[in-house]
């Protein structure tokens, strides 16, 4: 058994020791031996008994045998657990140590490192200017690496390759027609697919500074151009730098500038992250930052001219090769950087911070190339551009390189297979120079090539479409693939003309329709021209090229439809051009960098101090991977380095590495576009190694800020991570680490099929035909909507890629987020118009995913992701700006946009959903062309996931008159008309008052209404009418418009559901009209002529029906009362021919069935019986008039009592539940489960009660669950450096935030004078942020009260230093309640038993009891001022709660505050008033009022039908005999009686409602009703007449029962199978046949049972059928033969397994000479029981084909015993089972 010498981890700790470990020899100059394992084996002592101790074996001769038996066994049973542990639990093999090399002078790397080296190559890069993708300073850059590589004697390739940037083409902006002076406008980056851009003529309007002022007093902001003033303390309150915020006050545009310089401003919050410049969403809106000029010229009216676009950029990725001389080939150190910049503007991208890793990547160059002779790894310098647009470089190199092969055997190599070359077989065949064979992919596009060549050659004659002769005289010279090519590519320009013209065509469509439709007027005529200009294109586009050269040289000409050819074929060579140019350099790549087996990357990613007199540095790394000890080796490697120079821990701190390395240092750099570190570490399996600063968040969080600060060039703050960082480059180039650094098992390989994408995006309604077949040439695509993500400043997570020009797209092996792989996969593309905007979008409508699936994608398989088609159409886009439910104030659930005419949804549609809750707006692209109405949808008070209609936009005004024909009506949204819906509050509040005035209206003439709904609409219209007074500001007025929407959305439901109750009434009574019809015609007038029955049935029910028209008000609520009638009249014909049709097709099948030998005439037909049994019962009641009557009308008056006094009541509750004491004064907003409230809900709270309360959310910081699925709490390091030099550390496990004005401040004891945060500290600010530690945790950070007060007292927090104001007690923390009696302390997740997690947020989830974390364990911070930082991977800041504090409010006011936000938000509130804490509903809520009342007359009325039809039962007693007697079953005679019950309710039911809505109508119109609500159109008259229904219905059974048991012959009646004998079963039926029929029935049998073999379904299955003769003689019948058939049964359910044998045979019965029918079955498999069991229903099936037998005529009995004859004569000679063989003749004979 194997055991280790000395435990490693157990008993070695600090990165000390383990350097002494893995390179003794450089700590203290001694040699250690190696930690192996060694294996003992059993001595001889341990196989000898021990005769010391009783009880052991005695060595005695007697029992030796037995001693060496059981030692023998005892050492095998030790040996094999032994090596079932070692398989188990292998020991982890201790890698033999190395020692670094150093056997080197460090100075000339020490040289080249420097700072000041360092920064004058920093110098050389700035002075390039602006570096973004495609400018002018970034490739300057470029050719700068490019000769320095070569200079270097390096062997350079390059990688050229091309995505899609944002472009500015032009930014200007104007005052009186000429430019601004000294301003200067740089346009944001674009919201997702959508540049920005002006129209032509640009955007003009007033500069309007937006402050908190400007919000309160201007009264109208439209068509202004906002301008933000970018000072801590001018910024608006609640907006920030959200755009959309400002957008929905109606402005134009929005410029942001600093007076003091753009290097002043915040870019970090400006240019992204939670509220920021910048959307996810594809809306166009003008965002500008601008110089401080711009202030000069407040108040002036401005023209804005933007231009930006998309276009195809090229970046190229420089490889450079610096061969070791003692390198053996098979590892290299890759060293890479990036040479262009980010940045939150485009075209201001100094990348002050970023030139860092360039300039060091050149230092490193210079250095090691005074080492190259003694260099033992070769080092492949890397420069990557494209790292704005998701790192496209990396990613291009990766799709070259795929992933990891280093731990794959030498036969293998996935790369070259992947480029379509086979696999080498030996190393060094993967380096070798030889030109390989080219890939399948090369081939097809060598042959393009060849083919456009043709092509253009023979189009350079200028008369090749002069003539039809010209050419086909051309055209004969191309072989049949060319000639397919090329018509395909006429045909595709031919296409495009069309289309270009069906824009004109469709904008003066649009502009008629929208401008009155007057067909006299000038948009007609256009409209017509245009029109007639697109239908000849397109009828010429349809004919063949010949015909067109022939027929159509007018329109060759005048559309320059030749040009656009030899365009076309010139824009295809020079694709394929570049792709052969792509084919060639990978090809290159390959055999360069594919013969390397260990690839070790190391991209330095550091980061000057903003404080250079800061505290020393700190150096970790990050991988993107925690799965192996290749991270551990390379930390050790930086101890290594950092103790070679001989660095203290207070210059350079190296932090070791330890579980949940990367996801506990990621959030450090945040700002970064850090995502490829796991890309290729984890996704591709590379090692790869980042060195970051850990204590440099702040700075990382500049990294793509467009101006250059003065600490971002300063590099003495790193000197000595770069010495490090250089050192350990060095010592890895001379060879050490050989074969550490191989990498892993890559997370995806080349065949994973979330990253294979590709496909083609087509273009629908093109041309003639009707399948989407014209490829969208430059669509843009990406495969990512990032709906939840806050935006990266300055770069895209997920990058865009513009379609070939064949409208094809190919992302092979893309691990850098193209598309969300942990979603299915739903790519978008788009094209753009000559403006600039979205022209063609996705479609994502049912016409869109018909034919070509593109959305939801999931199945996981390659070539599906690999062939996405996305279909396009012609698109505009519709964005909502204001997506806040006043009501509940959280965010819409959804939007859905609806027509106009036919309130339908779209066919063709693409919704980007809201892009982030805290930004509250929603964009769909529909058609242009069309007239909607927006829906907006949420959940109910009861239920907040349920989706229903709240809201809806119709886009209506004070003046518009709706018609009166359209329950909804209004102009409609005219989508071309408004991408932006601002105002949404406003339209909202009219269009809801609109309609809920009609529906009003309507249901208050007609009584339906009550007065709470009165109430509420006219609150809504008066706060209206406040609104638009034109009195209030513009903040007011839209907080009054959202007050009345609030109003409306209480009012909506209960008007929508009156009348939904009211229309599902009268269908109900309706639906019961008819057949009260007949049972009226029956008891009334009895006619036996058919004509006289239809007369009177359709008299009645015209009465009926006239009446209901009168008194019912759902009439009313629909366009036509005579389309419900004839409806109704439809759906009886309809019936009436269903059942007709029915019988016929039985009549059919029968005939079908006959003809297969089934019958079924036997069968008593249910249905005709029990109407038969119907009509005796009415029959009965007929003659029984005074009965029947009396009856009838107390059922009447029992329906008209409980209609009148039983109503649905809905009306406002108020509940209050007493918890305790109140900490403060207001209420409380809390979701459920600790569901964070989004910083929309914070921010709508805000706007309405932030002006006159103190709205105060708490943030809180939560764990998770980790890669290794370990419930985790934060982890938060608190670094405290004293004035005696003595670094003092904690961890915190949670982080709180509040802001200045929070409640519960006054319930926290604290140590210091100070007590909690002032407004200027939650103020956001590049000043260290305030915090609050308890005094615990400060006694063990040495820090004491007074040194907080002195202001002494500072702390690092997560890489953020932070100022310690105050200190307070945690226990008074831990005891502190909120309003709800819960804590306000985070729940620790270490603690928690189990956890769940949103299925949409993936937050995790606690209940009420769930522990908390400590107060000792916690940091407090300023609302706002929280550091990014904190959060890593597993953790998040959840906003747990927000209060509504209202102090020094007097008690009046505050309640009335209170109650009106319950009255409106619907909900359970938590609030506390005079010093006491409630929790509180107050809504409207729906009871059933009087149902008990009603109990006992109810009782009455079932007594008073069971009385009556118990009479009816025993007086036709003698008559149920003669029923008995004429064989009618009782079950029938049940229903016989039954049927009397179902015409009393019927009856009860309809004249019941008729006389309780005629009186009601009556008294109202007398004014009699002493103010009850006399109209009855609720759902509650249903009820009632359902009780009606259900009484006489229980009242009946036990009457009809007891008919059914005078019915009853017998006491047991029915037949029941006899007992078995053993496993046999036998008995007769008692069914009797002729001497002719016993034959002919075995032919029906045999038909029978061989419908239910092969392929057959029913309750068994039946083996091939035997016919023959039986093993005995009939011994009654002169010893004849008994014809039998015999067969194999098995029962369902199979499983149950039983299978028997089955004997039909017709001997002679004893009893009355005559031949009876004889089953025997013998059990072969299954159990008793259920054998017994199963044949109860078999045993059935077989009496009833018996009793089948009955109906079956003469000629088929006789076409029966031919084919039962036949097939004696086949099986003659078979007595049972192997009887001799008889004769024919002697056989007949006997039978």
């Amino acid at each position: 058994m194997g055991t280790v010498s000395q435990n490693v981890r157990g008993q070695e700790s600090g990165m000390q020791q383990g350097v002494t470990r893995v390179f003794p020899d450089l700590i203290d100059g001694q040699k250690h031996s190696t930690f192996n394992i060694q294996h003992s084996t059993f001595s001889p002592e341990l196989r000898t008994p021990n005769t010391e101790h009783p009880g052991c074996f005695r060595n005695d001769g007697g029992f030796a045998a037995i001693r060496v038996l059981f030692a023998l066994a005892l050492l095998l049973l030790g040996a094999g657990a032994a090596l079932f542990f070692h398989r188990m639990f292998p020991p982890e093999p201790v890698e033999q140590e190395q020692t670094p090399a150093s056997d080197y002078s460090s100075a000339a790397l020490l040289a080249a490192v420097a700072p000041a080296a360092v920064e004058d190559e920093m110098a050389r890069i700035l002075d390039l200017g602006s570096r973004f993708m495609g400018q002018p300073g970034a490739y300057a850059l470029e050719n700068l690496i490019r000769e320095r590589y070569t200079a270097a004697g390096l062997e350079v390739l390059e990688q050229e390759n091309y995505c899609a940037v944002p472009v500015t083409k032009r930014r200007e902006v104007f005052a009186n027609g000429q430019p601004l002076p000294d301003v200067e406008i740089f346009p944001f980056m674009p919201n997702h697919l959508q540049p920005m851009n002006t129209p032509a003529e640009g955007l003009t309007g007033e500069l309007v500074v937006i402050d908190d002022d400007a919000l309160t007093t201007r009264k109208n902001f439209d068509g202004c151009i906002g301008l933000i003033d970018a000072r801590e303390d001018r910024v608006p309150t609640g907006l920030d730098f959200l755009w959309s915020r400002y957008a929905r006050l109606g402005l134009t545009a929005l410029i942001v500038s600093h007076p003091d310089g753009l290097d002043q401003m915040p870019w970090d919050r400006i240019g992204g992250g939670e509220a920021g410049m910048v959307s996810t969403l594809p809306v166009n809106f003008v965002r500008l930052a601008a110089t401080p000029e711009i202030f000069q010229h407040t108040g002036r009216e401005v023209t804005l001219h933007v231009r930006t676009a998309y276009e195809n950029t090229r970046h190229t990725t420089l490889i450079g090769i610096m061969r070791a001389t003692k390198s053996d080939g098979k590892s290299a150190l890759i060293l890479s950087s990036d040479y262009d910049a980010c940045s939150v503007l485009p075209d201001r991208a100094p990348g002050g911070m970023q030139a860092l890793s360039p300039a060091l990547h050149l230092s490193l160059l210079d250095a090691l190339q005074s080492y190259r002779e003694q260099l033992r790894r070769d080092v492949i310098f890397i420069s990557f551009g494209g790292q704005m647009m998701g790192h496209d470089g990396k990613y291009n190199l990766l799709r070259v390189l795929g992933p990891n092969a280093g731990d794959l055997t030498d036969q293998e190599n996935p790369v070259l297979r992947a480029l379509g070359r086979e696999a080498r077989t030996t190393e060094s065949d993967v380096g070798s120079t030889v030109t390989p064979a080219r890939s399948e992919r090369a081939r097809a596009n060598d042959q393009a090539l060849k083919q456009l060549q043709t092509i253009r050659r023979a189009m350079e004659d200028s008369s090749m479409f002069a003539s039809e002769q010209s050419l086909r005289t051309t055209l004969a010279a191309f072989d049949q693939t060319t000639r397919t090519f090329f018509n395909e590519q006429i045909l595709y320009v031919l296409n495009g003309l069309v289309l270009e013209l069906s824009e004109p065509a469709l904008q003066a469509k649009i502009d008629f329709e929208s401008r009155g439709a007057d067909i006299a007027g000038a948009d007609f005529k256009t409209y017509q021209t245009a029109k007639s200009e697109y239908e000849t294109v397109m009828a010429a586009a349809g004919l063949p090229l010949d015909r067109i050269v022939k027929e159509k040289q007018a329109f060759l000409s005048r559309y320059g439809v030749e040009d656009r050819w030899r365009k076309r074929f010139g824009e295809l060579s020079v694709h394929h051009e570049r792709e052969a140019r792509r084919l060639a350099q990978d090809q290159l790549l390959i055999e360069r960098l594919g013969a390397y087996r260990e690839k070790m990357f190391i991209h330095p990613y550091l980061a000057p101090d903003r404080d250079s007199s800061a505290a020393g540095e700190e150096l970790t790394f990050l991988s993107g991977s925690d799965v192996d000890t290749q991270p551990k080796t390379f930390s050790e490697l930086l101890t290594w380095a950092k103790q070679k120079r001989g660095f203290d821990n207070d210059q350079l701190v190296i932090h070791p590495y330890d579980r949940n390395h990367d996801a506990n240092n990621r959030s450090f750099i945040n700002g970064t576009p850090q995502l490829f570190i796991g890309a290729f570490g984890e996704s591709a399996g590379y090692a790869f190694f980042a060195p970051i600063n850990r204590n440099r968040g702040p700075s990382y969080v500049r990294y793509a800020y467009p101006v250059t600060l003065p600490y971002m060039t300063n590099l003495h703050t790193l000197t000595y991570s770069l010495e490090a960082t250089g050192e350990t480059v060095l010592t890895l180039a001379m060879g050490t680490g050989a074969g550490k650094f191989s990498g892993r098992t890559a997370r995806f390989g080349l065949e994973a099929a979330p990253v294979n994408l590709g496909g083609r995006v087509l273009v629908a309604n093109v041309g003639q035909s009707m399948v989407p077949n014209f490829p969208l040439a430059g669509a843009l695509i990406t495969g990512a909507r990032e709906p939840y993500l806050p935006i990266r400043p300055g770069f895209f997570q997920h990058p865009f890629y513009f379609a070939d020009p064949y409208g094809r797209y190919d992302v092979p092996y893309h691990i850098f987020n193209f598309s969300l792989m942990h979603t299915p996969y739903s790519p978008v593309a788009a094209g753009f118009g000559e403006d600039g905007i979205i022209r063609f979008m996705k479609d994502e409508g049912p016409s869109g995913q018909r034919l070509f699936k593109s959305t939801g994608i999931s199945s996981w398989v390659k070539e599906i992701f690999q062939n996405v088609t996305i279909v396009t159409f012609r698109a505009g886009p519709f964005t909502l700006l204001d997506l806040m439910n006043p009501q509940t104030m959280r965010e819409y659930s959804g939007v859905e946009l609806i027509d106009r005419q036919g309130l339908a949804p779209m066919e063709k549609f693409c919704k980007f959903p809201m892009a982030g809750v805290q930004e509250g707006i929603h964009t769909t692209f529909v058609p242009p062309d069309e007239v909607v109405f927006v829906k907006l949808l949420s959940g109910t008070p009861d239920n907040e996931f349920a989706n229903e209609t709240r809201t809806f936009l119709l886009n209506v005004s004070a003046d518009f008159r709706a018609d009166p024909e359209r329950e909804i009506d209004g102009r409609g949204f005219v989508v071309r008309d408004h991408p932006l819906v601002r105002n949404a509050p406003a339209d909202a509040a009219r269009s809801m008052a609109m309609v809920n005035e009609k529906r009003l209206d309507l249901q208050q003439r007609h009584h339906m209404s009550d007065d709470r709904t009165a109430i509420y609409h006219d609150k809504s219209l008066e706060l209206i009418g406040v609104a638009e007074s034109g009195a209030l500001s513009f903040t007011e007025s839209a907080r009054k418009a959202r007050e009345s929407i609030t109003y409306s959305i209480l009012n909506h439901p209960v008007l929508r559901r009156s009348i939904f109750e009211a229309v599902l009434g009268i269908l109900w009574y309706l639906g019961l009209l008819v057949p009260f019809v007949f049972f009226f015609e029956k008891l009334v007038f009895g006619f036996t002529d058919i004509r006289k029955q239809l007369l009177a049935q359709g008299a009645v029910f015209i009465i009926v029906f006239i009446l209901l028209n009168i008194l019912h008000p759902a009439f009313a609520m629909v366009r036509s009362s005579l389309m419900i009638l004839l409806g109704f009249v439809i759906m009886l014909i309809s019936g009436g021919v269903t059942l007709m049709s029915s019988g016929k097709f039985h009549e059919n099948l029968e005939e079908l069935r006959k003809k297969s030998g089934k019958v079924t005439a036997a069968d008593v037909n249910t249905m005709s019986a029990i109407g038969s049994a119907f009509m005796l019962g009415l029959n009965n009641m007929h003659r029984r008039k005074l009965r029947t009557g009396l009856t009838c009308a107390t059922l009447v008056l029992m329906t008209f009592v409980m209609i009148c006094f039983t109503s649905v009541q809905s009306d406002l509750v108020d509940r209050q539940i007493t918890l305790g004491k109140a900490k403060y004064q207001g209420f409380l907003i809390k979701k459920e489960r600790f569901r964070s409230m989004t910083d929309g809900e914070v921010f709508a709270l805000n706007q309405e009660y932030g002006h006159v309360h103190d709205v105060c959310p708490r943030v809180f910081l939560i764990g998770g669950i980790d890669q290794d699925n370990y419930y985790r709490n934060p982890r938060i390091d608190g670094v405290v450096n004293t004035r005696q030099g003595v670094t003092r550390s904690t961890v915190f496990a949670s982080a709180l935030t509040f802001n200045d004005r929070d409640p519960v401040q006054h319930a926290i004891d604290f140590t210091t004078k100070k007590t909690w945060f002032s407004k200027s500290d939650c103020v956001p600010s590049d000043n260290p942020p305030p915090v609050m530690i308890s005094s615990s945790a400060a006694e063990n950070l040495g820090i004491s009260p007074e040194d907080v007060e002195a202001g002494r007292a500072e702390i690092i927090i997560a890489s953020q230093p932070c100022r310690i104001i105050a200190l307070f007690d945690a226990d008074s923390l831990d005891a502190l309640s909120d309003l709800d009696g819960q804590s306000l302390l985070p729940f620790d997740i270490d603690s928690m038993d189990s956890i769940t997690s949103d299925a949409t947020t993936w937050q995790v989830l606690a209940d009420e009891d769930s522990p908390r974390i400590s107060a000792r364990d916690v940091v407090i911070f300023p609302h706002g001022r929280d550091p990014d930082s904190l959060q890593d991977m597993y953790s998040r800041k959840v906003t747990a709660s927000t209060a509504v504090a209202m102090p020094g409010l007097p008690y009046p006011e505050a309640r009335n505050e209170i109650e009106a936000y319950m009255e409106r938000s619907a909900r359970s509130v938590f609030y506390g008033l005079d010093g006491m804490a409630y929790l509180g509903k107050r809504t409207r809520e729906t009871s059933l009022g009087g149902l008990l009342d009603m109990l006992i007359p109810l009782i009455i009325a079932a007594m008073v039908v069971l009385n009556t039809i118990r009479g009816s039962v025993y007086e036709r007693k003698d008559e149920i005999y003669v029923y008995n007697a004429v064989g009618i079953a009782p079950r029938y005679v049940f229903f016989m009686f039954f049927a009397e019950a179902i015409v009393y309710s019927v009856v009860g039911a309809v004249l019941g409602y008729l006389l309780s809505q005629g009186v009601g109508r009556i008294l109202t119109e007398l004014d009699m009703t002493g103010g009850m609500n006399m109209t009855f159109t609720s759902i509650s008259t249903i009820y009632a007449s359902l009780a009606i229904a259900a009484a006489t219905f229980i009242s009946t059974i036990f009457p009809a029962l007891t008919a059914m048991e005078i019915a009853t012959p017998a006491e047991d009646a029915g037949w029941k199978v006899p007992e078995p004998d053993g496993d046999s079963l036998r008995f007769d039926l008692p069914f009797t046949f002729t001497h002719h029929d016993r034959i002919a029935v075995l032919a029906f049998f045999h038909r029978y049972l061989g419908d239910h073999g092969e392929g057959s379904s029913g309750r068994f299955y039946a083996g091939p059928p035997v016919t023959g003769i039986a093993d005995r003689l009939d011994p009654l019948a002169d010893q004849a033969y008994i014809p039998q058939i015999k067969t194999t049964i098995w029962l369902k359910p199979f499983d149950l397994s039983v299978s028997q044998e089955m004997i039909i045979s017709l001997p002679t019965d004893r009893e009355t000479g005559e031949y009876i029918a004889h089953i025997e079955l013998v059990r072969l498999s299954g159990t008793k029981e259920s054998w017994m069991r199963l044949n109860q229903g078999f045993l059935a099936q077989i009496r009833k084909h018996f009793l089948h037998w009955r109906a079956v005529s003469d000629q088929d009995r006789e076409e029966m015993f031919a084919e039962a004859r036949e097939l004696l004569e086949q099986g003659s000679g078979v007595r049972g089972q192997g009887s001799g063989v008889r004769s024919q003749e002697a056989e007949s004979r006997r039978v």
